[in-house]
């Protein structure tokens, strides 16, 4: 709880694998450009809504649930 992932660099294995780990709730999508654009993680849309919207917002608020 609290603790976020960005994920943007990682390829879809490791994303698949920190899912399992730390569940969908910890994992965000940032920036790294120019070094790398996002990837597709192939999670399906709830996943992809969490990784891009949902969590980065609730990060940016504080970490609150």
């Amino acid at each position: 709880r609290g603790v976020f992932v960005d994920t943007l660099s990682y390829g879809p294995q490791a994303v698949d694998a920190l899912v399992r780990v730390l569940g969908i709730d910890a994992l965000v999508l940032g920036s790294d450009r120019p070094y790398a654009d996002p990837g597709a993680f192939r999670l399906g849309a709830a996943a992809h809504e969490a990784i891009t919207r949902a969590n980065p917002l609730r990060l940016l608020e504080g970490g609150r649930p």
